[in-house]
């Protein structure tokens, strides 16, 4: 059995890693969600973790999952109790699911009874002068993404206004209210009025 860790979908409000398995190597190059950033490794050698992923990563695949933040005994400790969280959340990949979820392109016509029903979700807003508390050192989430860059912004702010501002700022993929969010919501700052 083999297993990879990919990054979760990033307009999503889902979790920050996906977890795959796949009965051979060959059967995983049809997911689209493996790329270059995703963790990749046998099942029967949960070793190649500890080897290849450092501990400071998987702590941070660990923390956002909302568990509590553990002092792992060791970087071998650490890559075991990954490899068992893996295992437990890995779903086989299914092509065929992916190539029949809707995009965003595709228009989806409600009964009026059911419109009434659905619930819309509002983008997050916070008070701009709401002071930002650092609650970890390092963002808990993967070195080199644009969520990991957007964070360490979020927390070398003070305020939330500051953070935005510095977010709008940003060439490639701007962030905003969204990674303060997803900052609380993994436990690396909180916000006191």
């Amino acid at each position: 059995m083999y297993y990879a860790i990919c990054e979760g979908i990033p307009t999503s409000n889902g979790p920050p890693w996906r977890f795959f398995k796949f009965k051979t190597l060959k059967s995983m190059k049809s997911c689209k969600a493996v790329d270059e950033y995703a963790i990749v490794y046998n099942g029967e050698a949960p070793r190649q973790l500890e080897e290849f992923v450092s501990l400071q990563d998987l702590t941070a695949i660990w923390c956002s999952f909302g568990l509590e933040p553990k002092k792992f005994a060791s970087h071998t400790h650490a890559a075991n109790q990954i490899h068992e969280l893996t295992r437990r959340k890995a779903v086989f990949y299914n092509s065929s699911k992916e190539n029949q979820m809707p995009t965003s392109a595709e228009v989806i016509t409600l009964d009026a009874p059911a419109a009434a029903k659905a619930e819309t979700q509002t983008r997050p807003r916070f008070n701009k002068d709401a002071k930002i508390i650092c609650i970890m050192e390092e963002p808990p989430i993967r070195v080199g993404t644009n969520r990991y860059r957007n964070m360490q912004i979020v927390m070398s702010c003070g305020t939330v206004g500051e953070a935005l501002e510095q977010l709008r700022l940003l060439d490639k993929a701007p962030g905003g209210g969204v990674d303060i969010k997803i900052a609380i919501n993994v436990g690396a700052i909180m916000l006191q009025e």
